[in-house]
């Protein structure tokens, strides 16, 4: 989920976006299929260039701490047994 938003965040600061303060509708929103897992991208950008937005997208900082793994810890393994 922190991924997608950093995903989000970065393109829309890199492409910009036409939102007013106060206008929930047109954030850029990430959601996910729990399905399949295909991400869906919605984004209202200024500049509408997909290879504009696919370069956004893969200069978004990729999260370590998105995936925690609290069982491989000291205190985890603890825990587990």
């Amino acid at each position: 989920m922190g991924q997608r938003i950093a995903i989000a965040h970065t393109a829309a600061t890199i492409l910009g976006t036409k939102k007013d303060i106060d206008l929930p509708e047109f954030t850029p929103m990430l959601r996910k299929d729990p399905d399949t897992g295909q991400v869906g991208f919605y984004i209202l950008p200024n500049e509408p260039d997909m290879e504009a937005l696919i370069e956004a997208v893969k200069q978004a900082p990729v999260l370590e701490s998105a995936a925690a793994r609290p069982l491989k810890s000291k205190a985890g393994r603890y825990a587990s047994d």
